[in-house]
């Protein structure tokens, strides 16, 4: 019934002149949009979304395993060790034949709270030893015992080690050793990938 009642619709009509005639004399601004495209576009000119990394390969970690297992036989010792990426996610875990069952589980936690601490786990052991028992909440899948070391490699780490079998300080001379010949790996080849282990 709209054709019987005309205001609406005058009032829409005066309502689009009066938009016009006053669009005509307010000075125009950019859109905050096309502002903030712009900040955002200027912002990604100088952002840096990517750095550059190094990652354990399968011939790093096994000379790294190979290492430790000559270390744990020169001495006579039976440990399990493991080597995990820097996410604490097992790359490979060698466990000697007279290494008792637990020590797989505490070696690969070991590895995990090094690579996920980027620390040593004599430093973990240490500060609850300390009275830090905060620590203690960590998930069960931590071990927070000495014999995990991180590795190192251009800065970062790349992953850790673990060792279980003997006394704690006999498990990180082993994980040394491991790490050792990783890190001179890299040293030695100056980073080159392609190198022959």
């Amino acid at each position: 019934m709209y054709h019987n009642r005309p205001f609406p619709i005058v009032i829409l009509v005066i309502l689009s002149v009066l938009q016009i005639v006053v669009s005509g004399f307010v000075p125009r601004t950019k859109s905050p949009i096309i502002i903030m495209s712009k900040l955002h576009q200027q912002h990604v000119d100088n952002a840096s979304f990517f750095t550059p990394t190094v990652s354990l390969t399968p011939d790093s970690v096994q000379r790294g395993i190979n290492a430790g297992l000559a270390c744990a036989k020169q001495k006579g010792w039976q440990v399990t060790i493991c080597i995990c990426d820097v996410g604490g996610t097992p790359w490979q875990v060698a466990r000697m034949p007279n290494a008792f069952a637990a020590s797989y589980d505490i070696a690969c936690g070991k590895a995990k709270s090094a690579a996920m601490f980027q620390k040593p786990t004599r430093a973990l052991e240490e500060s609850v030893n300390g009275g830090r028992m905060a620590l203690l909440s960590v998930p069960d899948d931590r071990v927070l015992m000495r014999g995990g070391l991180q590795i190192v490699v251009d800065g970062k780490t790349v992953g850790a080690v673990g060792v279980s079998g003997v006394q704690a300080n006999e498990d990180e001379e082993v994980a040394k050793a491991a790490v050792d010949s990783i890190v001179n790996l890299w040293e030695t080849t100056g980073g080159n990938v392609r190198s022959k282990l």
